[in-house]
This record gives structure tokens, C-alpha cells and sequence, in this order.
């Protein structure tokens, strides 16, 4: 009997420790997990890394290629003559329309100008968010879709139409894209960016596409001005630090080789550039497991948005990190550390967002300051107000104040006299304002 149960003791001994070493090893591999983990967002934060003479760099090129570009046609960079060589007088009258194309989503606004003195009475605005297929789709399913949503928002808001007395609708047409403009009103697309691809497009006319499609919805509207920009997304340097999540977005985008320092810096891309960092993560570590894997792997399902969230949580816990984690990819019951990790790559992508649209604003301010002269520009004397307008900007609070620090230090002693100034809808207003400019009846 005693020899029995000495045997039994034994086995439970034996058992015992068979499964602390069980448990030994699972730690152990978990801690090996973490600390490689650790180890490659550390090197991917060193990657992303923008020390302000680096940033110096970059908007140094940029003010040198923009020199290069309205001296030439290569370059990068599409400084297009705009054909305003009007400006409005303050005596602007009238209802008016913008509709503003800039990306994914498009907004259509209504202007009630003053007159002298008058400003703006009223304003009135509807987004709409272009569906994917669309974006590759046909140019009549673009400009119909488009139409049909200014249509609805004109007969809803149809002050405007009882104003003008039965007259076309003056709009004025923002188009984010690059367009070699040949009259205030007429332009044609040189190329498409921001993730749209619509065949058939690229060297027509834009307006009369759109003017068309107003005219089949019996829309008493025309496009008055047409105003577009000058695509510094498509500028590149060897300065940007480039990752390999920089590399496979880019490769797998509908316009590969281009817009490089858009889907650096632009809203469209930030969430992709992170889950493109998770993924990889989840490959060489294990530390999501292997059912996350096929969610992760999907691209663009984690919006900029949805990363915004999870960089500014500030909860003791990083619940929104962990709720995010488990609501988008199904990864359930993270550490904290783990949390802290993927809030840490949120934060080095936003961080050299903000650093690098930081050094583009310089960099366009030095060309405004310094034209062709490679000298330094005297100090600032007078006050200047950069109107910044978009999501990211407005919603994001890590990348608003990034991006104004980080120009105040590129500014030094002149940063006091330089305003980043949210401007919403700005283009939208701006476009609305040279319709009304140029209109027959303004």
C-alpha cells in the first residue's frame, strides 16, 4: 500500500512539474514573441524616423522642383497654370454652387453672397461618398452619379433656383486631380490619382462631361470655373523614408510609381500603412495568432479613421485599442502590452504624416518667400494664414498638432508670424466664390 501510494505521489510530482515546464515554455515563448515584437516596431519607428534636417531636405527639393516644374514639364509636379485672372471684389451678389471632387467623397455647397459688405449670409452643404465601383467604372456612371447628387441637393435647397430667376446655376468646379486647363472653365485630365482609374478619361475634356450630365437631368447649371492644384502628392525624393509597407502599398495601388508622398501623408492611406506594419507583425511573431490572418490581410479594412482612434485613445487600459482589435480582425483578449504596440505603430505612421505635410507647407512657403533665389528670405514681418482643409486634419487631433509643431520648428523665429488655419470647406467656398467672380450676372 505504502509502495502505491508513494508511486501515485510520484506520478503527480512528475505531473506537476511536466506541466510548469509546459507553462515555463509557453511564457517563455510569449516573452520571445513580445520582445520581437518590440524589436521590430522599434526599427520601423527608427525607419520613420524625420529629424528636422531631414525635413530641411525634403522641402528644400520640394521648393527646387517646384522651380523645375513651371520651367518645364519634367517634373513631378504639376504646376499648371490656373487661368484666374480675376479676383473677387467683395461685390459678389447671389446664390451660388461649388461642388468639391477631391477623393472617395465629394461635397456639393450652396453660397448666399452679400454683396458689399454683405459676406456670406448663408451656406448649405451635402457630402456623398463615391462607391469603389464607380472609381474604375465608366465616365458616364461617374459624372450621372455625381449629377444626380447635385440635382437632389439643388431641388432640396431650391432658394437657389427661385433666386436666379430661372438663369443657369452659376458652380464653380473643384477638381483634384491634375488638369492642363485651357480657359477658366475647360481643362483636361492629364492623369488620375487618389485611388480612381476611370478608362477613357485621361487627355479629355472634364467640364463638358459633367455639363452634360447636368443638361440630361434637365439641371439648369453650368460650370463657371474650374479649379484644380498644383499635385505636390506626386512629388518624390530620395529623402522620404521609405518603408516596406510603403513599398506593397504602392505596388499594389491602381497607380503604381505615383503619388508617392500622397499615400505617405494622405487620410486614404495611413490605416492601410499600419495594417500593412500588423500584418507583417502577425507573419514573423504569432502574436495575434493565425485566425487574425486572413482579416489582417484584407486591404484597406482598417481606415484611417478607425487607426485615429486607437493612436489618441488615452484610457488606462487602451480599451479602444482592444475593442478595435477584436471588433475589425476578431483578435480577442489582448495584454496591454500588446495594445501598446499597435498604438505605438499608429502613432509612428501619424507622426511622420504630420512631419512630412509639415515640411511640404514649408517648402511651398519658401517658394512664396524666396521665388528662385537660393538665399535665405529676410525675416517675416507681416502675419501669413495657411488654410488647411480635409478630415485628417480637422478630425485628427495627434496629426494637427504634430504638424503645426513640426512647422514651427522648421520656422524658427518666423514661426510667430505663419497661422495654420482650419479652413472648411474652404475649397468648396474658394470655388464658389470664383463662380460667382466669373458669372455673366455676378
Amino acid at each position: 500500500m505504502g509502495r502505491e501510494v508513494a508511486a501515485v505521489v510520484t506520478l503527480v510530482a512528475c505531473a506537476s512539474c511536466a506541466i510548469a515546464v509546459i507553462a515555463i515554455r509557453h511564457r517563455l515563448k510569449r516573452l520571445a514573441r513580445m520582445t520581437k515584437a518590440e524589436e521590430m516596431v522599434e526599427a520601423f519607428r527608427e525607419q520613420c524616423a524625420l529629424p528636422e534636417p531631414s525635413l530641411r531636405k525634403i522641402a528644400e527639393c520640394l521648393w527646387n522642383e517646384m522651380g523645375v516644374a513651371l520651367r518645364t514639364e519634367d517634373s513631378t509636379l504639376k504646376m499648371l497654370p490656373s487661368f484666374v485672372d480675376l479676383l473677387p471684389t467683395g461685390k459678389e451678389k447671389g446664390y451660388y454652387y461649388a461642388l468639391d471632387l477631391g477623393g472617395t467623397n465629394f461635397r456639393v455647397i450652396r453660397v448666399l453672397f452679400g454683396g458689399e459688405d454683405g459676406g456670406v449670409l448663408d451656406w448649405k452643404s451635402a457630402e456623398a461618398v463615391i462607391p469603389q465601383e464607380l472609381m474604375t467604372g465608366t465616365r458616364e456612371a461617374l459624372f450621372d452619379f455625381i449629377a444626380d447628387a447635385v440635382a437632389k441637393f439643388v431641388e432640396k435647397e431650391d432658394g437657389g433656383v427661385k433666386h436666379n430667376d430661372g438663369k443657369l446655376l452659376d458652380l464653380g468646379f473643384t477638381f483634384s486631380f491634375p488638369v492642363n486647363q485651357i480657359a477658366i472653365d475647360r481643362g483636361t485630365l492629364v492623369n488620375w490619382t487618389k485611388g480612381f482609374k476611370v478608362p477613357n478619361m485621361e487627355g479629355q475634356e472634364v467640364v463638358g462631361y459633367l455639363n452634360q450630365a447636368f443638361k440630361a437631368r434637365g439641371l439648369n447649371m453650368r460650370v463657371t470655373a474650374l479649379v484644380v492644384n498644383t499635385e505636390w502628392g506626386n512629388y518624390a525624393s530620395h529623402y522620404l523614408p521609405y518603408t516596406f509597407a510603403d513599398r506593397e502599398l504602392d505596388k499594389e495601388s491602381l497607380n503604381k510609381g505615383e503619388q508617392i508622398f500622397e499615400k505617405m501623408i494622405s487620410g486614404m492611406y495611413l490605416g492601410d500603412i499600419v495594417r500593412r506594419f500588423l500584418v507583417r507583425l502577425a507573419e514573423e511573431t504569432e502574436l495575434f495568432g493565425n485566425e487574425a490572418l486572413a482579416r489582417l490581410r484584407k486591404p484597406f479594412s482598417l481606415s484611417t479613421p478607425i487607426m485615429s482612434r486607437m493612436e489618441m485613445d488615452h484610457s488606462d487600459g487602451l480599451d479602444v485599442v482592444g475593442c478595435t482589435l477584436e471588433d475589425v480582425y476578431g483578435i480577442r483578449q489582448t495584454t496591454l502590452n500588446t495594445r501598446k504596440l499597435v498604438q505605438d505603430v499608429c502613432s509612428i505612421v501619424t507622426e511622420r504624416a504630420a512631419r512630412l505635410a509639415a515640411a511640404g507647407v514649408y517648402g511651398v512657403l519658401e517658394r512664396i518667400r524666396r521665388g528662385n533665389n537660393n538665399d535665405k528670405p529676410p525675416p517675416l514681418t507681416q502675419k501669413m494664414a495657411v488654410a488647411v482643409d480635409g478630415g485628417v486634419y480637422e478630425h485628427f487631433g495627434s496629426f494637427r498638432t504634430q504638424l503645426k509643431d513640426t512647422l514651427a520648428e522648421l520656422l524658427e523665429d518666423d514661426a510667430d508670424y505663419v497661422d495654420l488655419v482650419l479652413a472648411k470647406d474652404g475649397s468648396g467656398l474658394g470655388a464658389a466664390l470664383l463662380a460667382a467672380t466669373y458669372s455673366s450676372s455676378g
